[in-house]
Formats: C-alpha cells, sequence, structure tokens
C-alpha cells in the first residue's frame, strides 16, 4: 500500500475508513475541510482496494466540480455519487461502466440550470451501456489506468423515473445509513443476548428479554437507526404504569395484563419505584443501545441520557438513598418478636438477627455452613474469604461460595449481640449433627439460577406484615447496618470492608466504554485487623 494510502485508511472498531482531503479551493462550497467514508468493511486487502477506487471517483469528482464553479447542489451531487459507489462495492465491485453513470449524475446535478427548471421533471439515474472496449485494467493507485470514456459516450444515462428532488431526498437519506443500522431490533436481539451470556446468570438473562421485550412493544420493531429519544421516553411512561410485585399480586408475568388489571381496581395498586424503572427496565435497554454504538451500527446512544423523573419522590423530595430506608430500633424490635414463632433451625428465625449487624445479604445468609465460621484474630468470624492455606475444606469452599461480587469475598466479625442471641451454639449444634459442612440452614435451596429468591420472597412477606412501606425489604438490612456504622463513627473505609463495597470509583476513557466503572482495588491484608474487627463492637441494635 502506498504511503498517501496509508495516510486515508483507519480502522474504527472492526471496520476500515477511509479520509480524502478536500481541495482549499472547493472546501467553501462543499462545506468541508475533508471527505470520511466507512468502506464498509474489516478486511484490510478489501478495504485497500476500495480506497483506491473510491480515491480516483473522488479526484474525478473534484475536477468536474472545480471546472462547472461548484455550484450550490455540487455537495448534494457528491453525496449521491459516494452513496452509490459504496452500494456498487457492497454489490460485487465497481465496472468501468458504472463510473460513467457517476460523471453523468455529478455533471446532471451540478447543472444548475437544470436544476432550476426540472422541480417537475420525471429524472432519474440507471446504469449506461457498457463501452464497446477492450477489457478493463484493474483500478490501482500506482499500476496503469485506463481513460473512462467522456460523457458523451452515454447519452442515456438519465432515464425517466422520479422527480430530481425525489431522487436527491433519497440518496441523502440512504447516505446516512450506517451498515447494520437497517436491522430490526428483533433480528439483534439474539446476538445481543449471545453477548451477555457470558457476563450475566441465567435469571438476569431471561429478565433482559422480557425486558427488551416489553420495549418492542411499546416503541415498535423498528430498524434501530429509527428509534428516537420519544421513544425512549414513551416507554418510560408506560413502563412507570407497571404495578408494583405485579407477577406476585397479579399472578402473572406479564406487564401489560397487570397494568390493564390493575387500573379495572376500585383501588389501584401503587406503581413501580423509581429504582426499579431505572435499573430493572431502563438501564437494559441503554446497554444493549451502548453495544449497537460500540459496533459502530450507531453513532450515538439515544437511551444514554433518558432517566425516570418520580412524581411522588420529586414531590416528597426525596433523594435517592431515600428509595431503601434502614430499619429503625423499634422496627427490629417487631420482627424479631414475629420471627419467633418459626423454627429455630430456620432462616425465617435468624434473618433479622443475623443481616442487621453484619450487613450480609439474604443468598449470603443462605449459604452459610458451619466451616464459614472461625476464629480470626482471637474471635469468632464469618469467613466468606476462603484464602487457600492447603486446607481442602477451605479451598473447596471458596470455589463454591456464589457471591454477588468479587468485594462480597470478605470476613466479618460476629458482634457480641449476635452471640448473645445463641448463634454460635447453633453452628456447634449443626457441626456435631452433619459436620463442618453442615449447612445452617438446610432448607434453603437455590432456584435453578442459583439465586435465593424464595427466602427473599417470604422475608420481605414478613417485613410487609409489619411495615406498610414498600421502602422497607429485605435489603432495608444492609442500609440498617450502614446508618448504624455511621451512628456509632465507624470509618467509612472499615464499614466497606464489612459490607464488600469497592472503596474507588474510576472512570474508563476509553474508546469502546465511556463509562463509569468500579475498580476493585484494595492494599494490604485481606483480613481485617483486630483493631479494625473491634469496631464492630459499636454497631449495636
Amino acid at each position: 500500500m502506498h504511503r498517501f494510502e496509508r495516510a486515508c485508511l483507519s480502522r474504527r472498531s472492526h471496520v476500515f475508513w477511509i479520509r480524502k482531503a478536500v481541495p482549499v479551493e472547493l472546501a467553501t462550497g462543499l462545506g468541508r475541510t475533508d471527505i470520511r467514508r466507512s468502506l464498509r468493511t474489516s478486511n484490510a486487502q478489501a478495504a485497500r482496494q476500495r480506497a483506491r477506487t473510491l480515491l480516483v471517483i473522488l479526484e474525478e469528482a473534484f475536477e468536474t466540480l472545480r471546472a462547472m464553479g461548484l455550484p450550490p447542489q455540487g455537495r448534494v451531487a457528491l453525496d449521491a455519487i459516494l452513496n452509490q459507489v459504496m452500494d456498487d462495492f457492497d454489490n460485487g465491485g465497481v465496472r468501468w461502466a458504472e463510473r460513467l453513470k457517476y460523471r453523468a449524475l455529478l455533471e446532471f446535478l451540478a447543472n444548475s440550470d437544470q436544476i432550476r427548471h426540472c422541480d417537475h421533471a420525471e429524472i432519474a439515474i440507471s446504469p449506461a451501456p457498457a463501452p464497446k472496449a477492450t477489457p478493463a485494467t484493474p483500478l490501482t493507485s500506482g499500476g496503469p489506468t485506463r481513460q473512462a470514456p467522456s460523457v458523451e459516450a452515454a447519452p442515456k444515462a438519465i432515464a425517466v423515473k422520479d422527480t430530481l428532488r425525489d431522487v436527491i431526498r433519497d440518496e441523502l437519506e440512504r447516505s446516512k445509513v450506517r451498515p447494520g443500522s437497517d436491522v430490526l431490533l428483533s433480528e439483534l436481539v439474539e446476538r445481543y443476548l449471545d453477548h451477555k451470556e457470558t457476563t450475566i446468570d441465567s435469571k438476569h438473562l431471561r429478565d433482559t428479554r422480557m425486558r427488551i421485550g416489553v420495549f418492542i412493544k411499546i416503541a415498535g420493531n423498528k430498524e434501530i437507526r429509527h428509534y428516537t429519544r420519544q421513544d425512549m421516553l414513551d416507554f418510560v411512561k408506560v413502563v412507570a404504569r407497571i404495578p408494583y410485585k405485579f407477577s406476585q399480586k397479579f399472578k402473572t408475568g406479564d406487564p401489560f395484563i397487570a397494568i390493564e388489571l390493575n387500573e379495572k381496581r376500585k383501588n389501584p395498586e401503587s406503581s413501580i419505584k423509581k429504582g426499579t424503572i431505572e435499573d430493572k427496565y431502563i438501564s437494559p435497554i441503554k446497554t444493549m443501545f451502548n453495544w449497537f454504538v460500540v459496533n459502530d451500527w450507531l453513532e450515538v446512544n439515544v437511551a444514554q441520557k433518558i432517566s425516570y423523573d418520580d412524581p411522588e419522590t420529586d414531590r416528597l423530595g426525596l433523594q435517592d438513598i431515600e428509595v431503601r430506608l434502614p430499619f429503625d430500633s423499634s422496627q427490629i424490635t417487631q420482627l424479631r418478636a414475629n420471627s419467633n414463632a418459626h423454627p429455630r433451625n430456620s432462616i425465617d428465625y435468624w434473618w433479622i438477627r443475623i443481616q442487621p449487624r453484619t450487613s450480609l445479604r439474604i443468598g449470603e445468609v443462605a449459604q452459610l455452613q458451619a466451616c464459614d465460621i472461625r476464629q480470626i484474630h482471637g474471635r469468632p468470624c464469618i469467613d466468606l474469604l476462603h484464602i487457600d492455606d492447603g486446607d481442602p475444606i477451605r479451598r473447596a469452599r471458596r470455589a463454591e461460595l456464589d457471591l454477588k461480587t468479587l468485594t462480597s469475598r470478605r470476613i466479618i466479625p460476629i458482634p457480641q449481640a449476635l452471640i448473645d442471641d445463641g448463634l454460635l451454639e447453633y453452628v456447634e449444634e449443626r457441626r456435631r449433627r452433619d459436620g463442618p459442612r453442615a449447612a445452617l440452614f438446610p432448607a434453603c435451596s437455590p432456584d435453578r439460577d442459583g439465586l435465593y429468591s424464595a427466602e427473599s420472597k417470604r422475608i420481605n412477606r414478613q417485613i410487609d406484615r409489619v411495615i406498610d412501606d414498600p421502602r422497607y425489604v429485605d435489603h432495608s438490612c444492609r442500609h440498617s447496618f450502614a446508618a448504624a456504622c455511621d451512628a456509632a463513627g465507624v470509618p467509612a473505609q472499615v464499614r466497606d470492608i464489612f459490607m464488600g463495597h469497592s472503596t474507588e470509583d474510576k472512570e474508563d476513557r476509553s474508546e469502546s466504554k465511556r463509562r463509569s466503572t468500579k475498580v476493585r482495588r484494595r492494599y494490604g491484608s485481606p483480613i481485617p485487623s483486630p483493631e479494625q474487627m473491634a469496631w464492630i463492637d459499636l454497631v449495636r441494635f
């Protein structure tokens, strides 16, 4: 490849692009200083061949426009030509006869007299017949070239079909189409889900499929380039009408049926909250459209800045942190009293004692085994880290623990209040009966996706019987722990170690991922020091 070709070619994502500088005397008239075009291929050899041909055609176009004084229609003509050139590439290559078509199109559209007097003329472009000549020499930038026959050799190159205005409009519209952007969304869903399969579990994969289906039902099944910001806003408006916990209350997995049934009620259920709308409906659509941008099918993500402004939240002046509230001491006391009705070997009895005091998630509590409770620095701890020290039990336990994030692998000291409630005696009882690998709550079992959603729903029903406020759920236990740490003056870094939070944010400015990502970085020992563990004793409930 020649040096000037290397300078013209570049690669965006997986696709080659060409850049050609516009001559100085034409730049003002064309309204641009360079021509940039996708070559619609990721193959380097094909890109070089297309670039050579396109450069020759651009030089001819510049020469024609220069000779004609560059009328106002010159930019439209050039866009139409380049669009037809790229279509011809995709249809099997450029033939010498088609170059007559390009020059005829250019000279016709550039003729201002014809433009002024042909508003009602029916004109379109059709391929010219191939000239009777010897076989064409392949176009190369450095090899022999053959002078294209003049336009006069193809007087029939312009045929009756449509108005010139329609031709220009259609050519401009086609010139905006990116390769891959004219595919229906429904045809790309499976490809997108195959891509996501490596990063999310099967339950979230099914949820993502359902929410994309909801989006298509609301916004329509269109070519991805035709989706607009208004489509996204319409989607959010409908989603905001979905009833809270609709699958439980209306016994259906279809949110549209739930909306219809709810609106027929005399006293409709409240709708889902801002956090659910943002995280479970808007976020998957944003991520999907961002994938389209990364693949160079779209230039911008029209869903990127879409969010939901909850009128009720705005009316009450609530912050995001208020969407999930921590329990107060009276609520915890009542929940513990209600839990006494459950068997002592069940998670229904222990969750309200363990979670607010340790920040464990319900899925982490459900997985606990006797071997997870052990002495570290002379005090009993819950070990979800299990550093490999050669012990086969700890090695196996680390491998099988299914935790939400990498930072969820942590060690949490057991506070004295939980010891007073008899947790250690219960652990020893389970160990004596079934050994060190005994499950503390054998009745808990994950669903087909490895999640403990049944336990979460059952606990949320306990909460609903005590607190009639959707902002209080099982996850409020972690908010309660964080609030108690703050009240006790626990340093933020120590609190984050106990909760398994990332302690540092970093913005990823790479071209493929322009978004904020969590950086799971911590220095020093992964095991809390005795001084850090002592802070847990100040966290009281």
